[in-house]
């Protein structure tokens, strides 16, 4: 996920670029405070602004790991520094910032390319393959060899110790002749807060489900923060897919979403949450029926949500 794209992080961003274009000033304390007081105000609808807890990501700690990253840091390295940084870079860069340890939670395929002191893998408990309609055998084999290149991938990223668990799906998929493993999430599937996991234009979109996109952007924009429970809804075909978004204030449950075609449906026992507010730029065939709000900017505000479903 890139920094960049966070709703909080993309208005500051907006911010220093106006700024910017006045004077490319160097990055110092007392500009920080300053520039960080006048988007505090400016922009005190934002939940992350409002609440600050509600994000991991923390404007003036990018202002730092840039000054400590750059050389010779003006306003212009800011925008090229954020503009380049993954969620990745920030957890490994924040890391190195601490004095004390920091455990990181991420799956394999997140952390290719970086490097932790100790490394755990823990057993996965998801089906092999992943598309459980059976299989012909060579295309077994071939999945056996992917799943081993991803556990050389992350077994690979420890630099002192490492300690790895082999599962049911591990012994399936390990054998000579490997075979199907049905997996122990039948009652559920986990969301990691991809933009995968969920249908990237429906908030944006003017459908006979989402009649009004710019008040779901506002709405999006001003109401929802990390953290805040999702429930299931819907009717019909889209009965348990509908992102229902409920307000700190107890309000009626909104509609802000809507879950990607590649998941099933869950239920009332769904344990979902916000983890992110993201910018997205549509495709240009979608413009007719885009928002206003959305077609005049060349993005839209997406929410995505991370749990399980079941």
């Amino acid at each position: 996920l890139k920094i960049a794209d966070l709703r909080h992080v993309a208005l500051w961003l907006d911010f220093v670029r106006d700024k910017m274009q006045v004077r490319d000033a160097i990055l110092t304390a007392e500009l920080k405070e300053e520039m960080l007081e006048k988007f505090a105000r400016s922009h005190a609808s934002i939940p992350e602004v409002e609440r600050p807890e509600t994000s991991a990501v923390q404007l003036d700690q990018l202002w730092d790991l840039c000054c400590q990253e750059q050389p010779f840091p003006h306003l212009s390295s800011l925008l090229r520094f954020i503009g380049d940084l993954r969620s990745d870079d920030l957890t490994r860069l924040s890391g190195q910032a601490l004095s004390t340890s920091t455990a990181v939670v991420s799956t394999v395929h997140k952390v290719k390319g970086l490097e932790f002191d100790h490394v755990i893998i823990l057993p996965s408990i998801a089906s092999f393959p992943f598309n459980t309609q059976p299989r012909a055998a060579p295309n077994l084999a071939a999945d056996a060899v992917e799943e081993a290149r991803l556990l050389y991938v992350g077994m690979t990223r420890a630099k002192a110790r490492l300690t790895y668990f082999a599962g049911d799906r591990e012994f399936r998929w390990a054998s000579r002749a490997p075979t199907a493993f049905i997996g122990m999430n039948a009652n559920g599937l986990v969301l990691m807060g991809s933009m995968e996991d969920v249908f990237l234009g429906w908030s944006m979109l003017q459908t006979p489900f989402n009649p009004d996109p710019n008040q779901c952007q506002h709405y999006i924009e001003t109401q929802v923060a990390v953290g805040d429970p999702i429930t299931l809804g819907g009717r019909g075909g889209g009965a348990g897919r509908c992102l229902m978004h409920r307000r700190r204030n107890g309000h009626p449950a909104t509609q802000v979403g809507y879950l990607a075609n590649g998941h099933g449906a869950g239920g009332p026992h769904a344990a979902l949450q916000v983890s992110a507010v993201v910018r997205f730029r549509p495709d240009a065939e979608n413009n007719g029926a885009l928002a206003g709000i959305v077609a005049k900017r060349g993005w839209g505000y997406v929410v995505l949500v991370s749990g399980q479903l079941r």
